[in-house]
């Protein structure tokens, strides 16, 4: 899932590119931990959106990502919560 967000952000060719991969490497680095904190996964993914704003990234780039951060989040939270047995 994080690869696709790279994918879409590395597919922008943005200058600022380095500041992006480094919100989805803190994203990965909470997947690959075995326990994600959806809070964290999630203000992370806002993080990238509001930066894409910032960075001046195209509504419609902007929208794609927003999709694919939020499959993401709630992916994360799914699996968040079979954990706990909810």
């Amino acid at each position: 899932m994080v690869s696709d967000v790279e994918r879409s952000i590395v597919a922008s060719d943005l200058d600022s590119q380095g500041q992006f991969i480094a919100l989805t490497n803190a994203i990965e680095m909470q997947l690959e931990s075995g326990a994600p904190v959806p809070h964290v996964v999630r203000l992370l993914a806002d993080a990238i959106l509001a930066l894409g704003h910032a960075r001046g990234l195209p509504h419609s780039k902007r929208t794609d990502l927003a999709q694919r951060l939020d499959a993401l989040c709630s992916r994360v939270t799914g699996a968040s919560d079979a954990q706990l047995g909810r």
